[in-house]
């Protein structure tokens, strides 16, 4: 560790005032005070929201001065020519002296498991995000995260941690943990690192990008010939990378800030109307009878994603609540509407396990509310199929249930899914309760006539399910999304981000309308009035 930072501290200019335009303030962590520095863009371009950078220094620049944290990019990005071409906040938190953003060695050719905390330092730079984007107009869908050497490390190891929360990673002669790699899944990533550079060794970024390739997932990956331990100076410089890394958002990748719900079901004939339904601070699912079952099933995904009890009760249904029922002589096979009470009405109780998801689809518990209503087609047919079952414990069979019951998926298939004879007899019943209460056929592989088969793994890896779904004829009845033999955790955190889009496109063959795009950006979806 000593090399690198004796290399970085030869490279870092001394303490000097931070560029003009650049605002002090501190955030406290776990009782200790990380100074910070927040560049505002100019008066006349803050007219709506912009882009926050978020920049992590290397080691040259550790200490308490808040101010030798803004060399190399915070200092460009306020050079005057920037903030017209860029005009951007920028935060950039200093971490202590003899602290890293990762406690990892930095020399090593050979990668090694990050922590599994998250370190203080990093934890500071959560915090400093917090408090920036309540206090000023960030654009919440062009959050970018860059760094160097050190920083280059913190990059890899914050977006595994929070990776909704930036719509583009740019890693200079870093570092990170190949094991993590399927948490960057829909997030726009850049690699840049020194042939030559004899500190942090080009092995490093090498393994990521290998990691990255072997799941399939895109990597923007430079390597510098003869470029030493200060790759930043071209990625950050003319011709370098900053372009691409502003040209990305959210918005367009339907993730994170602006990802909205999973999927949104298409009416014929739709209008937007902005927001979700809220639920109320005693919200209750009224559920009688026959939905009970659906209600118990919204019951857990309510308590999996918001972290929140919802009770399941015969009603009647009061201001804040979600009602489920079942009427047989309803228009379509799933009707839901929005007013007080957020309204899901189905023709039969396995359509209203489906109504069930969308309705979970459309909650929120940030202020905001919706009134309107759309209808929606009926269940979508279709199955997931797991490549090595025996992998899956309990836990993560029931994960991969609910999984299935949110994105509309009615059947999961496997070897010995019918007997899960690799578990326990407690384990058996805990996930068949599981499957019983989301409505989810499971058992051993039965493909129907016609039935799509999308495998997600090909001679690279996971591939884009959406386009994979592009490229096949139509069939009536439905597809299945065959999930690769990876560890059951990096095949959830792919699966939920391509299930999605593999069920909306499943249900169509021609133009995508309107309407799950508008679902994602938050919008409920309404029938007009005549």
């Amino acid at each position: 560790m000593s090399v690198l930072v004796l290399a970085c501290l030869q490279l870092a200019a001394a303490a000097a005032p931070a560029p003009p335009g650049y605002e002090p303030g501190r955030v406290r962590v776990g009782g200790v005070s990380y100074p910070y520095q927040l560049l505002m863009p100019l008066a006349r371009h803050r007219t709506g929201p912009l882009p926050l950078v978020v920049f992590l220094h290397g080691a040259g620049e550790r200490g308490d001065d808040n101010r030798r944290q803004c060399t190399w990019l915070p200092d460009l990005l306020a050079a005057p020519a920037r903030r017209e071409d860029l005009p951007c906040y920028v935060l950039a938190v200093q971490c202590p002296q003899g602290a890293q953003w990762v406690d990892v060695p930095w020399g090593e050719a050979a990668p090694r498991p990050f922590p599994a905390a998250i370190s203080a330092p990093l934890a500071a730079v959560l915090a400093a995000m917090d408090e920036v984007e309540a206090a000023h107009a960030v654009d919440a869908a062009r959050i970018y995260l860059t760094g160097l050497s050190m920083g280059g490390y913190g990059c890899f190891d914050l977006a595994a941690r929070a990776p909704g929360r930036f719509a583009a990673v740019l890693a200079v002669c870093g570092g990170g943990d190949p094991a993590q790699a399927h948490r960057y899944v829909g997030l726009p990533f850049a690699i840049w690192h020194g042939a030559a550079d004899p500190v942090v060794p080009a092995a490093r970024s090498r393994a990521m990008v290998a990691a990255f390739t072997a799941l399939g997932l895109p990597v923007a990956y430079r390597e510098l010939p003869g470029v030493g331990h200060d790759a930043w100076r071209q990625a950050y410089g003319d011709g370098g990378a900053l372009g691409w890394l502003f040209a990305q958002d959210q918005r367009q990748q339907q993730r994170g800030s602006a990802g909205g719900p999973p999927l949104v079901p298409a009416g014929l004939q739709v209008a937007a109307e902005a927001g979700r339904f809220v639920l109320g601070e005693g919200a209750r699912c009224v559920a009688p009878g026959a939905a009970r079952a659906a209600g118990v099933a919204l019951a857990a995904a309510v308590a999996a994603t918001f972290g929140r009890t919802l009770p399941v009760v015969d009603g009647p249904a009061r201001s804040g609540d979600v009602e489920l029922r079942i009427d047989g002589g309803a228009r379509a096979p799933i009707e839901l509407e929005a007013s007080d009470v957020l309204v899901a009405v189905a023709r039969d109780e396995a359509s209203l396990q489906r109504a069930a998801a969308h309705a979970w689809q459309l909650l929120q518990q940030a202020p905001g509310g919706a009134r309107g209503l759309y209808v929606a087609g009926a269940g979508l047919p279709g199955a997931v199929e797991l490549a090595t079952a025996q992998e899956w414990a309990a836990a993560e069979l029931c994960a991969l249930l609910g999984l299935c019951w949110r994105f509309g998926v009615g059947e999961l298939r496997g070897p010995s899914l019918d007997r899960l004879d690799w578990l326990d007899q407690a384990q058996r019943a805990e996930v068949a309760d599981c499957a019983a209460r989301f409505g989810i056929a499971i058992g051993a592989p039965a493909p129907a006539p016609g039935e799509r088969r999308l495998q997600l793994t090909d001679g690279v890896g996971l591939r884009n399910v959406a386009q994979l779904l592009a490229d096949q004829p139509a069939a009536a009845n439905g597809f299945v999304v065959g999930v690769p033999a990876l560890p059951p955790g990096a095949a959830l955190a792919a699966l939920s981000t391509r299930l999605p889009a593999a069920v909306e496109r499943a249900r169509r063959t021609g133009p995508i309308p309107l309407g799950p795009f508008v679902g994602r950006l938050g919008a409920l979806l309404r029938i007009p009035p005549p």
